[in-house]
């Protein structure tokens, strides 16, 4: 395992979970854009996964939450 640590303040910042995160996100974006057409049963399915995502980088649940219903949001009125 390749884990690089660097000291940002007082918590370590963990490039492989980052790394993890990013590719995460990038198969999402892949997705969607293989899906030609946004629908909800499809925006619904990208924002678990990226929800998951954000969680297993132990991104606080009130952040995600927030982040993952205003996206739905302005999603949704296009």
């Amino acid at each position: 395992s390749t884990l690089a640590l660097a000291c940002r303040g007082d918590r370590p910042f963990d490039y492989a979970m980052f790394d993890s995160l990013s590719n995460r996100l990038q198969d999402v974006f892949k997705s969607l854009r293989g899906a030609g057409r946004l629908t909800p049963e499809n925006i619904e399915a990208a924002l678990r996964e990226i929800r998951l995502a954000l969680l297993e980088a132990d991104v606080n649940f009130k952040v995600v939450k927030a982040f993952v219903d205003r996206v739905r949001d302005k999603a949704m009125e296009d």
